[in-house]
C-alpha cells in the first residue's frame, strides 16, 4: 500500500484533492488570523467544552425514530425526519453556556 500511496499513479489521481484541501486549510489560517488567534482558541475551547457537556446530558436523552422495533416517527425528539435529534437538551446546554443568544 505505501508504494502505491507514493506511486505517480496516486499522486495524479488526488491532486484536484490535495490541492481543494491546501487551499481550504490556507483559507482557514487567514481566517484564524484575522479573527485573532486568542480569540480562535477561546472560541474552540467553548466549542470544546458545550460538546462534552451536550455529549453527557445529551446523548441518553434523545429520541431517535428508528429503535429495534421498527420506525416511530411520532416518538422522537428530532426537528425533522431523523435530523436535529436532541436539539431541545442541546438549546438546554448552551443556555447553561450562556451562548444561547447566537
Amino acid at each position: 500500500m505505501r508504494e502505491y500511496f507514493e506511486s505517480d499513479a496516486w499522486a495524479n489521481m488526488t491532486q484536484e484533492d490535495l490541492a481543494l484541501y491546501q487551499a481550504a486549510n490556507r483559507s482557514l489560517d487567514l481566517t484564524i488570523d484575522r479573527l485573532g488567534r486568542h480569540e480562535f482558541q477561546t472560541k474552540l475551547v467553548q466549542y470544546q467544552t458545550g460538546l462534552e457537556i451536550s455529549r453527557q446530558r445529551c446523548a441518553a436523552n434523545v429520541t431517535f425514530p428508528c429503535t429495534k422495533q421498527g420506525f416511530k416517527r411520532n416518538e422522537t425528539s428530532c426537528l425533522w425526519k431523523d435530523s436535529g435529534c436532541g436539539a431541545g437538551c442541546l438549546d438546554q446546554v448552551a443556555a447553561y453556556l450562556g451562548i444561547d443568544q447566537y
